[in-house]
């Protein structure tokens, strides 16, 4: 088989189907990121609808039984932007959140990421560029593989944030009561959104059972056999290669540069960037040896009581703890140059960090592709079906359109019009807006 067709082969179109409500067959979800979290999302969006406002508790667990969500490792990663890729991607994440009853506000074009750079924040580059490929080539020369993940090249936002709601739906799909402040949308039965799926936490896959070319079970490491059609693994790919039964020889894993990242969630004792709807990035002062300029990338959160910050690591640089506490010591530094004075400060605190209370610190191991091309529809495998790959390694706008492709979101009607605006926001002063 030649290159070309491999590629052909590994993303053909089987269409997804859910299995129906005689089915003893279920479909497995795998993974706790964006992907996974938007594909149970939908899918139990379907479930409710298809049971109808009339349906009662004790119709669900068929449901339960036909979808299940197995966290796999429980590796993810918050969003480093509040802002996402215009277009399919946004109005993914839009289309997730209003099923479930969230108000996000109409979907905003324009320019969101502000850059510090001679003192100031400004529009980086590559936003006055004309054209996709144009702003591409930019970010390209302006960032290291890694980062290029992290900035869309056309923007588009809403009065939430992509950590907004990706919080509110992980709480509604996880949280016994379901419904946040008893809200729901008028056509969905049930409140207890949890009690269309099953969810196993904390147990890996340990193999997937192939037969004749198809899926036919999941094999978790408890030793728990789930028998299913479908299976959609949204985990991290470097963990493949440790799950028996599948093939060995799985091209699409070739070329794909692993990344981590460091992310710290601070906790602040005193509002700041409140209502500020840019996300911003700043240099680390470079040290020696180092080849590539790094950044650290964040936002605050809407009511400013929050701001979470991302720094990418290398893979020669994950398995030493001092580079890594280094490391967060040199974001921690950047944040101070670039967060100073009344603008951003309380009175009487002159350090940025001065005013954090508390704050939360994550690794994760292998999040983001440093390298390889970005997949426009989930991998699939030309031996064998019944089985899709999506990932998140290439940030959650391409994470959400991955999900729209592979269970059909795009045969269905996408907001559009009105809810689409364009946002004039100044450049070089974020806080005025």
């Amino acid at each position: 088989m030649t290159r070309k067709s491999k590629k052909q082969a590994e993303t053909q179109n089987e269409n997804f189907e859910m299995p129906d409500q005689t089915s003893s067959e279920a479909v497995v979800v795998v993974g706790d990121g964006w992907a996974a979290l938007a594909t149970v999302g939908f899918l139990v969006q379907r479930l409710a609808q298809s049971a109808g406002p009339s349906a009662e508790d004790e119709s669900r667990p068929s449901s339960a039984k036909r979808l299940i969500w197995v966290n796999g490792t429980g590796s993810r990663i918050f969003s480093a932007l509040p802002s996402l890729e215009a277009g399919e991607c946004a109005e993914n994440w839009k289309r997730l959140a209003e099923g479930f009853g969230i108000e996000t506000g109409p979907v905003v074009t324009g320019s969101f990421v502000r850059e510090f750079r001679n003192k100031a924040f400004r529009e980086p580059a590559w936003t006055h560029a004309p054209t996709p490929d144009d702003r591409h080539e930019v970010i390209r020369e302006m960032l290291w593989p890694p980062e290029q993940k992290l900035a869309p090249v056309f923007e588009a936002r809403m009065d939430l944030s992509v950590n907004e709601i990706e919080q509110r739906v992980r709480e509604l799909l996880t949280e016994p009561e379901g419904a946040p402040e008893g809200k729901k949308s008028e056509s969905i039965a049930s409140s207890s959104w949890h009690s269309y799926f099953r969810r196993i936490e904390g147990v890996p896959v340990a193999s997937i059972k192939i037969e004749e070319g198809r899926v036919r079970a999941v094999l978790l490491a408890s030793g728990e056999e789930i028998v299913c059609s479908e299976v959609i693994y949204a985990d991290r790919w470097s963990t493949l290669p440790r799950i028996q039964g599948l093939p060995k020889a799985m091209g699409f894993l070739q070329g794909r540069e692993p990344a981590s990242v460091l992310q710290a969630a601070f906790v602040h004792a005193h509002p700041v960037g409140a209502d500020v709807r840019e996300g911003f990035f700043g240099t680390l002062h470079k040290e020696s040896g180092e080849e590539f300029e790094r950044h650290v990338w964040g936002h605050f959160s809407a009511d400013g009581t929050r701001s979470f910050w991302t720094l990418c690591i290398d893979g020669e640089e994950v398995e030493d703890n001092h580079q890594i506490a280094k490391k967060l010591r040199r974001l921690k530094n950047a944040l101070e140059k670039m967060f100073t004075g009344s603008s951003w400060l309380p009175e009487g605190v002159t350090e940025f960090m001065a005013n954090v209370r508390s704050e939360q610190v994550r690794f994760q191991e292998a999040a983001l592709f440093s390298t390889g091309d970005e997949p426009s529809q989930p991998v699939q495998l030309p031996s064998v079906s019944g089985i899709w790959f999506v990932t998140d390694a290439y940030g959650p706008s391409s994470a959400l359109k991955q999900v729209g492709a592979v269970i059909g979101l795009s045969e269905e009607s996408v907001s559009s019009g009105p809810n689409t605006q364009e946002e004039s926001v100044n450049p070089e002063n974020p806080v005025s807006q």
